[in-house]
């Protein structure tokens, strides 16, 4: 069979893209890149302890029942697809629900994504383009955070993965078969039902199918029905999603993203724990001299009368995967846009998969300049000689082995981090309990102190929503009520209402943010994102207690309060 015998009449001047050759030895990289990634998490993850949000997925992935976990993942704890913790589930059930077990967990996903992108984008540009691209995008520092965290963006990543995977997978035939259409549907199942924002990147791909196909004037139906059939799946979870979404009213914790935050998630630049500018900051500069290098060649190849062999087929691949990159390097500004218009849902770690374009965008200006410069009838004689073959493999070499050991250099320069709770005892009291009303606080301690009995979270529907309690405060408030409702054998009593709590206890701690009398605003700015109230509200300014500020515990303040009138107050 040839080309001319699988194009569609009407367009037989454009032949299909047909598949690059590349020997087997090359799936070394992308090999040494998923190892990096695993190892980076094996490194960093003892290095650091569970988090807010971690814990969510702890507790879930944790349980002992699979039909108790459906329940609570019914519930108001998570506001997120289940397939992250039916697959989470099972694996917890293999491998535990500790700290690595999970993190591995998200590891595997970054790097399964890492490796279907590296042999996606081979099939078109070269092997040196391909790494380079891919392991500068995977190997951020905003990828590498998430490799390392108990949460579905590993698995979120994988699964949009595997949707640019099944576009390539399409856009090379004529006809997809029943069998790959199936498996696009259940991708794009996969990735609408790990996190809510699949549903863009899962409309992205929609679209740059119908834009690829118009501009090759062929009209495939089967193909735009097989991503909808995706989306129908999601009917399952929409009685949890109305539940789910429930924690967020009246306010939830997302506020407006700024220009810069858009920007920020748009470059391929990304900053260091540390502060600094990550390595592929560098690749901006690159980037136009890339493309102003491309330019001149291309200009000066046509001035000459060369062509490449096979540009053509060469340029259809090529067209496809930069009209992807462009719609998912879209994606968040349409994010940015619905944030203003309708509500605040912007955040980085929801808009990974935009550093699919990062990839896509650099291994194509890579691989123009190699053509460009090997295509050219001045250039190619040098540029295939066996010392500048040597310098570019040398070269290439050295890129790939810093790109490869980041992942682990990220994980050595991680410090330790300080056990939570492990400073609350610098001023006595060991025998009183400590109240909070901030979930980071109290679940973070009260997971890995050895005197987790004596942490209180404190409920008071009254404190939380009041509009100068903060933006987060409701949310708050309806997360650990229902881990209360659902893991009541874990917590015991020490999720608790506030006026029980103070029938209970005549002599306390409290730990607060450093302004125990701060007034949050209901603006969507970060810095109305908490103002704990139920100490002001209830304690600080009534004359029942008297409140002694004993000093600092990390960035928050440590109170002593005792009630005057012991077993009246019942607020």
């Amino acid at each position: 069979m040839t080309i001319r015998d699988i194009v569609p009449p009407g367009v037989r001047q454009r032949r299909l893209p047909q598949s690059r050759p590349w020997q087997s030895w090359e799936v070394l990289a992308p090999s040494l890149g998923f190892a990096s990634l695993v190892i980076s998490c094996l490194i960093a993850s003892p290095k650091k302890y569970f988090w807010n949000d971690e814990l969510y997925s702890h507790y879930l992935l944790g349980d002992p029942s699979f039909f108790h976990m459906l329940g609570a993942f019914h519930d108001k704890i998570n506001n997120t697809p289940p397939l992250y913790f039916f697959v989470g589930w099972m694996w917890a059930q293999l491998f535990g629900a500790d700290e690595l077990s999970l993190r591995l967990l998200s590891s595997l996903g970054v790097g399964v994504a890492c490796i279907v992108v590296w042999l996606t984008l081979r099939r078109t540009f070269s092997f040196v383009a391909t790494s380079i691209g891919v392991f500068t995008a995977f190997f951020s520092f905003r990828v590498l955070a998430q490799n390392v965290e108990g949460r579905m963006y590993g698995m979120f990543l994988a699964a949009c993965a595997a949707g640019l995977g099944t576009y390539s997978a399409i856009n090379r035939r004529r006809e997809p078969g029943g069998g790959l259409l199936l498996w696009n549907a259940l991708v794009h199942a996969a990735m609408v039902n790990t996190h809510l924002h699949g549903l863009f990147y899962s409309a992205a791909i929609l679209v740059s199918h119908v834009v690829r196909d118009r501009s090759v004037k062929v009209f495939r139906p089967r193909v735009y029905l097989s991503v909808a059939l995706g989306w129908s799946s999601l009917v399952f979870y929409l009685p949890s999603f109305l539940i789910q979404a429930d924690a967020g009213r009246p306010r939830d914790w997302l506020t407006l993203p700024t220009a810069g935050d858009l920007i920020s998630v748009l470059s391929i630049s990304s900053r260091s724990p540390s502060g600094g500018i990550d390595l592929t900051s560098l690749l901006i500069l690159s980037f136009f001299l890339l493309i102003l290098m491309v330019s001149l060649l291309s200009f000066y190849r046509r001035s000459s009368g060369t062509t490449d062999p096979g540009s053509e087929e060469q340029h259809h691949a090529e067209f496809s995967l930069v009209i992807l990159a462009c719609a998912f390097w879209l994606v968040p500004v349409a994010v940015w846009i619905i944030s203003y218009a309708v509500k605040p849902i912007f955040w980085d770690r929801y808009l990974l998969p935009s550093l699919f374009s990062r990839a896509i965008l650099l291994a194509y200006l890579l691989s123009r300049l190699e053509r460009g410069v090997a295509g050219s009838t001045t250039w190619a004689v040098a540029w295939n000689s066996t010392i500048l073959r040597g310098m570019r493999g040398a070269i290439a070499l050295l890129i790939l082995g810093g790109l490869l050991a980041r992942p682990i250099d990220y994980a050595i320069s991680r410090p330790q981090a300080e056990r939570p709770g492990s400073r609350d005892t610098a001023y006595g009291y060991r025998d009183l309990p400590i109240a909070m009303q901030f979930s980071h606080d109290f679940l973070e301690r009260f997971q890995y102190s050895p005197e987790r009995s004596r942490y209180f979270f404190i409920l008071d529907w009254e404190a939380a929503s009041d509009p100068t309690g903060g933006l987060f405060a409701p949310q708050e408030y309806k997360h650990l009520e229902a881990i209360r409702r659902n893991y009541g054998d874990v917590f015991g009593n020490n999720i608790i209402e506030g006026s029980e709590f103070l029938r209970k206890h005549q002599r306390f701690l409290v730990l607060t943010f450093r302004n125990a009398d701060a007034l949050c605003g209901v603006e969507k700015v970060l810095q109305n994102g908490h103002c704990a109230r139920w100490f002001p509200m209830r304690i600080l300014h009534d004359p029942a207690y008297e409140t002694t500020e004993i000093g600092e515990v990390g960035d928050r303040k440590l109170w002593l309060v005792v009630a005057k009138t012991p077993s009246t107050h019942s607020t």
